[in-house]
Protein backbone atom coordinates (compact mmCIF):
# COMPACT_ATOMS: atom_id res chain seq x y z
CA UNK A 1 0.00 0.00 0.00
CA UNK A 2 1.33 3.18 -1.20
CA UNK A 3 2.17 5.86 1.69
CA UNK A 4 2.34 8.74 0.09
CA UNK A 5 4.20 11.97 1.13
CA UNK A 6 4.36 13.05 4.34
CA UNK A 7 2.35 16.59 4.06
CA UNK A 8 -0.24 15.20 2.03
CA UNK A 9 -2.46 14.65 4.55
CA UNK A 10 -1.98 18.65 5.36
CA UNK A 11 -2.30 19.25 1.79
CA UNK A 12 -5.44 17.42 1.28
CA UNK A 13 -7.04 19.19 4.55
CA UNK A 14 -6.41 22.24 2.98
CA UNK A 15 -8.03 21.39 -0.27
CA UNK A 16 -11.16 20.60 1.33
CA UNK A 17 -10.92 23.58 3.91
CA UNK A 18 -10.94 26.17 0.17
CA UNK A 19 -13.17 24.14 -1.05
CA UNK A 20 -15.79 24.56 1.27
CA UNK A 21 -15.22 27.85 1.72
CA UNK A 22 -14.99 28.50 -2.24
CA UNK A 23 -17.47 25.41 -3.11
CA UNK A 24 -17.87 26.76 -6.69
CA UNK A 25 -14.52 27.49 -7.50
CA UNK A 26 -12.73 24.43 -10.03
CA UNK A 27 -10.26 22.65 -9.68
CA UNK A 28 -7.94 25.19 -11.75
CA UNK A 29 -9.13 27.56 -8.69
CA UNK A 30 -8.32 25.88 -6.03
CA UNK A 31 -4.62 24.87 -7.07
CA UNK A 32 -4.09 28.38 -7.83
CA UNK A 33 -4.92 29.53 -4.41
CA UNK A 34 -2.97 26.33 -3.13
CA UNK A 35 0.36 28.12 -4.86
CA UNK A 36 -0.24 31.41 -3.46
CA UNK A 37 -0.48 29.78 -0.02
CA UNK A 38 2.67 28.32 -1.02
CA UNK A 39 1.80 24.57 -1.97
CA UNK A 40 3.45 23.53 -5.12
CA UNK A 41 0.72 21.58 -6.54
CA UNK A 42 0.93 20.62 -9.88
CA UNK A 43 4.28 20.05 -10.59
CA UNK A 44 6.42 17.77 -11.18
CA UNK A 45 8.83 17.84 -8.11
Amino acid sequence: MPLGLPDEARLTEDIIALTEEFGRYGYRQITGLLNQAGWCVNHMA
